[in-house]
C-alpha cells in the first residue's frame, strides 16, 4: 500500500538492517485497512460466486474494477455455463461506470439469470484494486560460528560463510586487545546485523559482554567489556556461538498494471498504523528499537491492542457494504 521508503523516510529510518521486518509491518497495515473498508484495495484478480436476482447488474465485492474476463451462470444440473457467449462479451459486458467503479451491468437485454432454489448460481472473474508495489526480498550474507577466547587469542570455528574470507586478527588500539574482522567492502554501513554477545567467563564464573563495533566499510572489531564496563581482554570461554548477517537492500517496483493510483486517503491512514507497529515493536536497531513485536518467527502480537486506539473513521466513505 506504501513502499518501504515511503516508511522509512516517515520515521525517519535510514538503516536497512530491518527492512524485511518494516515490510511485514506494511503488509499487516494494509490488512487492517481491508479488513476496516471489508474488500481488498490492491490490485488483484478474483473469482467469486454470487446470487442472480433477474436484474441487469450486480454489485461485485470488491473494487475498483478494472476488467471483467468470464461471467457464468450454474444450470439445474449444477455445471457452469457462459452467461455471454466470446463473441459478443466485449459489446454486452459494461465495464462499472459508477463512482466507486463496484457495478457490473449487462447491456442489450441481457440479466444475471435467478436461481430459484436460492443458491449462488453467478461466477464472475474480474480484476479490481488500486495500483500496489512489488517488494523483492534480497537474502543476505551469513557468517556464523563458535568463538574460542582464551589468554588474549581469538580462534574461530565457522559454521556456515557466505560473506567472504573474513580474515580474523588483534589490536591494541583500545589499551588492550580486541578483535577484528577484516574483508575488503564487506561490512557496508547499515546494512549489518550483528547482536551482541553476553557469556559467563569460565574462569571467574562473571558475565562478560562483547559487541561488534564498525570501523569501516572493511573492518569491524568485537570489544569485550568487564562487568565493571571496562575493556579488558583478559577472558577465557569455549564455543561461544555469534551471528553476522550483511543485507542487500530490498527492491521495490510498482506494478504494470492498469489500475488505477492508490487514493492518498490509503497510504496516509497506512502509514499512521504503521507507525503505531514501530512504537510498539522490539527489534533492535542501531539507535533505537525498530520493526515489530513477534510471539514466533511469523506474526503480530496482539494486534487487538496495537489497532484498538487507531481512528478509522476516515476511511468510512470507502467501506464496503453489502447489497
Amino acid at each position: 500500500m506504501i513502499t518501504l521508503a515511503e516508511l522509512k523516510g516517515f520515521l525517519n529510518i535510514t538503516e536497512v538492517t530491518h527492512d524485511d521486518a518494516l515490510g511485514r509491518i506494511i503488509d499487516a497495515a494494509t490488512g487492517e485497512i481491508n479488513k476496516y473498508c471489508n474488500r481488498k484495495l490492491l490490485d488483484e484478480q478474483y473469482e467469486e460466486i454470487y446470487q442472480g436476482k433477474d436484474k441487469n447488474y450486480l454489485y461485485l465485492n470488491n473494487y475498483p474494477v478494472t476488467a471483467v474476463t468470464e461471467i457464468k451462470y450454474r444450470d439445474v444440473d449444477g455445471a457452469w455455463i457462459d452467461l455471454i457467449s466470446s463473441n459478443v462479451f466485449n459489446s454486452i459486458v459494461e465495464l462499472p461506470t459508477d463512482e466507486a467503479k463496484r457495478i457490473l451491468t449487462l447491456l442489450g437485454g441481457y440479466k444475471f439469470p435467478p436461481d430459484y432454489s436460492y443458491r449462488s448460481n453467478i461466477k464472475v472473474k474480474y480484476q479490481a484494486g488500486y495500483k500496489s508495489v512489488l517488494r523483492t526480498i534480497s537474502n543476505y550474507k551469513v557468517l556464523t560460528g563458535l568463538l574460542q577466547l582464551c589468554n588474549n587469542v581469538a580462534s574461530v570455528t565457522e559454521q556456515e560463510n557466505t560473506i567472504g574470507n573474513v580474515i580474523w586478527s588483534t589490536t591494541d588500539e583500545y589499551g588492550c586487545l580486541s578483535y577484528q574482522l577484516t574483508l575488503a567492502g564487506a561490512f557496508p554501513l547499515g546494512k549489518v546485523y550483528a547482536p551482541e554477545l553476553v557469556f559467563i567467563d569460565d574462569d571467574d564464573s562473571l558475565q562478560y559482554t562483547g559487541r561488534f563495533t564498525r570501523l569501516s566499510d572493511d573492518v569491524w572489531d568485537l570489544i569485550i567489556w568487564n562487568p565493571a564496563g571496562e575493556v579488558t581482554s583478559n577472558v577465557n570461554v569455549a564455543n561461544l556461538p555469534f551471528e553476522i548477517r550483511v543485507y542487500s537492500a530490498i527492491t521495490e517496483d510498482e506494478s504494470e498494471s492498469t489500475a488505477p493510483d492508490l487514493p492518498e486517503i490509503f497510504k496516509q491512514k497506512c502509514k499512521e498504523i504503521c507507525k503505531k507497529l514501530f512504537n510498539y515493536s522490539n527489534l533492535e536497531g542501531s539507535e533505537k528499537t525498530l520493526g515489530y513485536q513477534s510471539k514466533s518467527e511469523g506474526g503480530l502480537v496482539n494486534t487487538t491492542t496495537v489497532f484498538k486506539d487507531i481512528n478509522m473513521s476516515v476511511l468510512d466513505s470507502e467501506r464496503r457494504w453489502n447489497i
